[in-house]
């Protein structure tokens, strides 16, 4: 596995507030350069140079005003694989975006509002194939799968809404 991350950051006052920017992408590339063919397939082969996204970008921002702060940030994952399960499926690249709100009362409580994949972002369906057959009465596989068990780089359980108070002595 070889591959390069750049982070670049950005800080600076708005206001009586502070902003902070992130922008970070991160390339990688896998193969498998020595095997024992009786052990490993081609399929798993496969699997270990595409089942990581190559290309990831994430850019975040932060913005403190007084009592306040908001965090937004958008994820970028490029397209991947698993030959192993879902062979001649190449699962298409996705955006997720998270977002986060926060006011901090009497100088020991923090209550925060957010959400982790805001949009509700899943990976593409699992296509029908003749090693995966759909079923048209579960719109599934045989065992129930819609989205691929792996769930690719940001899983198959879509968006995540949260509520919490932190208290701080």
């Amino acid at each position: 596995t070889s591959g390069v991350d750049v982070i670049g950051t950005y800080r600076t006052d708005v206001g009586s507030g502070k902003l902070n920017m992130t922008l970070a992408y991160n390339y990688n590339q896998s193969e498998v350069t020595a095997f024992n063919p009786q052990v490993i397939s081609a399929a798993q082969r496969s699997d270990i140079a595409n089942f990581a996204p190559r290309h990831r970008v994430i850019l975040s921002g932060g913005l403190e005003l007084g009592d306040f702060a908001i965090n937004a940030r958008q994820n970028y994952y490029s397209s991947w694989s698993v030959q192993a399960d879902y062979p001649g499926q190449t699962f298409g690249a996705k955006f997720t975006s998270d977002l986060d709100v926060n006011y901090t009362f009497m100088d020991h409580y923090t209550l925060t509002v957010g959400a982790n994949n805001l949009f509700n972002t899943k990976p593409d369906r699992i296509a029908a194939s003749s090693s995966n057959p759909i079923y048209a009465v579960t719109n599934s596989t045989a065992d129930g799968q819609i989205y691929p068990r792996s769930g690719g780089p940001f899983g198959i359980n879509g968006g995540f809404w949260y509520a919490r108070i932190r208290v701080k002595y």
